[in-house]
């Protein structure tokens, strides 16, 4: 459990950038928060490695505004000489965070690294908690500094369990997991870092996801917001990170995680798995991924696509552009006219996105 206080909101995400490339030097992230927020809180988290006789950063800058944080995890020696840290400071009267589109840069961080040049950065990232109308709610923050690899023995193959409580529901319902996450890093520094996202709820219910974690934001950081599913009745799930399969098991440096809960968009779940307006689970998954493009890129650009991918056919008129019916529903099975322009689908960075959640999606409706 945190050590500070922790605001009450109806939702949550995490967003940050990997700084391992860039000891000193600024480097910025991009993400949204919806235009309907209330910012209620916002902490900053960054981490890092030393070798044993070098200091921790414990002061770096957001948005040019010094920051000193609080210990929260570490010394802790991963391997040989290294020795890790996490920091934390409540930086909500900085006002680095707006309902809309933020762009934050994180400057003059070096933890300095003999074994691992050129520094010892693992990233530096924003936990934003805010209010939107409706029925969601904000479960929960968990913190730290939890080191896992494969290679160590016993329980050091994975993470402490963290376990989220929150009221329960007759009907199950959408969830986000956002978890923030240093290294994603296996020996060979190649292919892909094994690692899986495990959740087990009190209903017995559980979920894995598989290899999600490959330093995305950037040299050496995740900061992942991953839709799941609660099940009908459930009142606490619990989390835990391993380090596991892949081309090489990745070592993971876990920080932060922080569960919201949504209310009423997901049905029980023996109703199929179909397209169609009065499918509400197709609706909610169909609104999370609106709702992840809008974070990864923008709310214009998550407009855009769904312009394309969530309508109701490609007739002429509709607005899309299209002027031959799409043969069925599915990202890839449209008629050449009703292809996606080149700066959507055919983005490099949005298909791995779109495979991802293709997985979720595929994954959600075998159960």
């Amino acid at each position: 459990m945190p050590s500070i206080p922790i605001a009450t909101g109806s939702a949550s995400l995490v967003a940050g950038v990997g700084t391992k490339d860039f000891p000193g030097t600024p480097v910025s992230f991009t993400f949204d928060v919806p235009a309907n927020a209330t910012i209620k809180q916002v902490l900053a988290y960054w981490h890092g490695h030393a070798w044993y006789e070098n200091q921790p950063d414990s002061q770096i800058s957001f948005n040019n505004k010094s920051v000193t944080g609080s210990l929260i995890g570490g010394p802790s020696t991963f391997y040989q000489g290294e020795v890790f840290w996490t920091y934390r400071a409540d930086v909500t009267n900085l006002a680095l965070v707006a309902a809309g589109t933020n762009t934050v840069t994180v400057s003059d961080m070096h933890f300095r690294s003999t074994s691992l040049p050129p520094s010892g950065n693992e990233g530096a990232a924003l936990v934003v908690i805010y209010d939107v109308p409706g029925t969601s709610k904000f479960a929960g923050l968990r913190d730290g500094n939890d080191l896992a690899y494969e290679g160590f023995s016993g329980d050091f193959k994975k993470t402490v369990p963290q376990t989220f409580n929150f009221a329960g529901s007759t009907t199950a319902r959408a969830g986000s997991l956002g978890l923030l996450v240093g290294s994603a890093y296996g020996p060979a520094s190649t292919g892909v870092y094994g690692n899986v996202v495990k959740g087990t709820f009190n209903t017995g219910e559980t979920f894995s996801i598989v290899n999600q974690l490959q330093s995305n934001e950037g040299w050496q950081l995740d900061t992942a917001n991953l839709p799941i599913t609660v099940p009908p009745n459930a009142t606490s799930v619990t989390i835990e990170l391993v380090s596991e399969g892949g081309d090489t098991p990745g070592s993971l440096t876990w920080t932060a995680a922080t569960l919201s809960i949504e209310g009423g968009q997901t049905p029980p779940t023996e109703q199929p798995c179909v397209p169609g307006a009065d499918n509400a689970k197709y609706q909610a998954w169909v609104n999370w991924w609106k709702t992840y493009l809008a974070q990864k890129f923008g709310q214009a650009y998550a407009d855009k696509f769904l312009k394309y991918f969530g309508g109701p056919d490609c007739n002429t008129g509709d607005g899309d552009g299209c002027t031959v019916k799409k043969t069925t529903f599915g990202f890839y099975w449209h008629r050449r006219d009703c292809a996606p322009p080149a700066d959507t689908c055919r983005n490099p960075k949005t298909l791995v996105e779109l495979i991802k959640f293709l997985a979720w999606r595929n994954d959600w409706c075998r159960r």
